[in-house]
């Protein structure tokens, strides 16, 4: 997260609050079905079921201006737009992607995307 991301969630400690713990049940959510997808690759009830929370994500994180987690959001949206279009079929074009996510949130959520990290994301994109 960028500087005035993190002085505005200082600023309000509350609406912080709020909007982590939301955040967190959604990544739960998203967590589950995520690994039934594991087992039914291209289910498309599921890859929506992805979809509503990280679109309520975004829509979060952009009405707080945290720019940054609604990028990687929205980054993920056009992800599963892919899947669910039947795009991205392949099982390993999508754990692909969700590398590149995985460490691209780790560094914008988490600030903590090391150097072999970013050369990972170079590799695969």
């Amino acid at each position: 997260m960028t500087d005035n991301e993190l002085a505005f969630l200082r600023d309000d400690p509350e609406m912080a609050d709020l909007f982590l713990a939301e955040a967190l049940d959604h990544l739960g959510t998203i967590e589950a079905a995520l690994l039934a997808l594991d087992e039914r690759p291209g289910d498309v009830a599921l890859l929506n079921d992805i979809f509503r929370p990280f679109h309520t994500i975004k829509g979060n994180a952009g009405a707080l201006g945290v720019t940054s987690v609604q990028e990687v959001a929205h980054s993920v949206e056009n992800l599963l737009d892919l899947a669910r279009s039947g795009q991205l079929a392949e099982p390993w074009q999508i754990a692909k992607h969700r590398q590149i996510l995985d460490v691209r949130f780790a560094s914008t959520v988490i600030g903590d995307a090391n150097e072999t990290q970013v050369r990972k994301i170079q590799r695969l994109q």
